[in-house]
């Protein structure tokens, strides 16, 4: 695991990272990468790569974690190209999925730069509180597999034969927080397992809960034979996490207990930013939680994303 440590530099952003640092960044969000970008002498791909990455980053809705509402994610559902593409009764579990795990999402328009035509895109978000939390939690510190993960990962194949039949739907992002974090790898390893995307989405998780050993095998057993082939290999950079500490007042994370007991996070890039004083709520002292730190608090993770994206 790639790790880029800046809770000491809380005011840096992607533009001043290490060419290294910028590389292992690109490579867990996805963007392709640039010759030169590594050199910093070729300061002109630096700042291209930096300029993809703070993009991607800049496209996570922080809003989405804020308030989990079955209203809002029957209105999207209702409303997406995907749902019309399943059956009636596929249309009913992937709604039962949805709500049980916390899944939303969110969808925009846009225009296809080489075809000129319209698609949607559209990305898949889990918050950290599904029905069953401490039930899952139990499951996964025991070594088991759990439910609501079996449930992400039914969703993301829902979502893939979705996908087959929907060209003009493009899967941007799939992102989670805390115990969400697992469901997200377990959806998207799922959906990349059951229909070729023609790019793949970037996997975003905000200090996750990390997969054992049956669920990591859980998330890519009994994949078709024409899956792609890198959705089976956790080893590999496929995904970003982001953790948050503060040098005035550390605390250790959800991550750092889970890696303390023997975890891993193969394949993840782990961005860990700086807190201020001035981040929480009207400009107070973050406040950190009991055992996790500044683990689940939507304003702080805004906070240090913004200042991480900021420049150029």
């Amino acid at each position: 695991m790639s790790r880029i440590d800046l809770k000491r530099t809380p005011r840096a952003n992607v533009f001043s990272l290490s060419g290294p640092d910028l590389a292992a960044l690109g490579k867990a969000l996805g963007v392709p990468p640039s010759a030169g970008a590594e050199s910093s002498s070729d300061e002109a791909s630096r700042t291209a790569m930096a300029a993809a990455v703070r993009d991607r980053l800049r496209g996570l809705d922080m809003d989405v974690f804020t308030v989990y509402s079955i209203t809002d994610l029957y209105n999207c559902l209702n409303a997406s190209p995907l749902w019309k593409q399943l059956p009636k009764e596929k249309q009913g579990r992937l709604r039962l999925l949805a709500e049980k795990t916390h899944m939303s999402l969110r969808e925009e328009k846009v225009r296809d730069p080489a075809t000129a035509r319209e698609k949607t895109r559209v990305s898949f978000y889990f918050d950290g509180l599904p029905d069953r939390a401490g039930e899952q939690n139990g499951t996964t510190l025991k070594g088991g597999i759990g439910k609501v993960y079996r449930m992400a990962r039914e969703a993301g194949q829902l979502v893939a034969e979705a996908l087959k039949t929907a060209p003009d739907v493009e899967v941007a992002q799939v992102c989670g927080v805390s115990m969400g974090g697992g469901s997200a790898q377990m959806f998207a390893t799922a959906l990349q397992n059951h229909v070729q995307l023609p790019k793949e989405p970037t996997l975003i998780l905000l200090d996750p809960m990390l997969l054992n050993k049956k669920q990591a095998r859980h998330a890519v057993e009994r994949a078709p034979e024409d899956s792609a082939p890198q959705a089976n290999d956790f080893k590999r950079p496929h995904g970003l996490m982001i953790t948050l500490d503060a040098s005035h007042a550390p605390r250790k994370n959800l991550v750092d207990r889970l890696q303390g007991v023997g975890y891993k996070a193969e394949g993840l890039v782990r961005l860990h930013l700086g807190l201020e004083r001035t981040d929480g709520l009207d400009l107070t002292q973050p406040k950190p939680e009991w055992l996790m730190g500044y683990h689940g608090n939507r304003h702080l993770y805004g906070k240090a994303l913004h200042r991480f994206t900021a420049g150029e």
